[in-house]
């Protein structure tokens, strides 16, 4: 966000906002970017629920993923190749699983972790070589704020996004 656009955000009182009741998809998660490639399992899901196309007019692609599969990660970057030189990745793939730690099935905890933590890494050591090579890229792991504090009903999920945060 440009200067002026943050200087006009500030000037927004937020009781003049209107309310937004329910769970409505107001738009894409993305506004015309210039060229991307799309991996994950729910990208064109959330395209269909907002009655939205996903985005191949960019000259973008989408490649379903499942990031914590060795197989996947390796086809993911080389399609992304495939379109040119690699600038970045937003690493955001993750799952929430809630409840108090004893109450979940240790084959949640361990989805937790496939996903949240082995899946990133995977992606990184996928995406890293060649922007390294290149000699220029960026890189943004999202993390969540559960990161910082205990959250006793989130504490594995938690747990990994302490983990994306540390290794970022």
């Amino acid at each position: 966000i440009s200067p002026k656009g943050l200087a006009r955000l500030r000037k927004i009182k937020p009781e003049s906002l209107p309310a937004v009741r329910g769970t409505p998809r107001i738009g894409a998660c993305i506004a015309n970017p210039q060229k991307f490639i799309a991996i994950g399992l729910n990208y064109s899901d959330h395209a269909a629920e907002a009655g939205m196309a996903v985005a191949m007019e960019t000259g973008g692609a989408f490649v379903r993923c499942d990031v914590s599969s060795e197989a996947d990660g390796q086809a993911a970057v080389a399609q992304a190749l495939t379109m040119g030189r690699l600038f970045g990745l937003v690493n955001c793939a993750g799952i929430l699983e809630h409840g108090h730690f004893v109450d979940l099935p240790a084959a949640s905890h361990q989805d937790l972790i496939d996903l949240n933590v082995s899946g990133l890494t995977d992606m990184l050591s996928h995406f890293l070589p060649p922007m390294v090579k290149r000699g220029k890229g960026r890189v943004l792991n999202v993390a969540s704020i559960a990161a910082f504090p205990p959250v006793p009903i989130l504490a594995t999920y938690a747990a990994t996004k302490a983990y994306v945060l540390s290794l970022t």
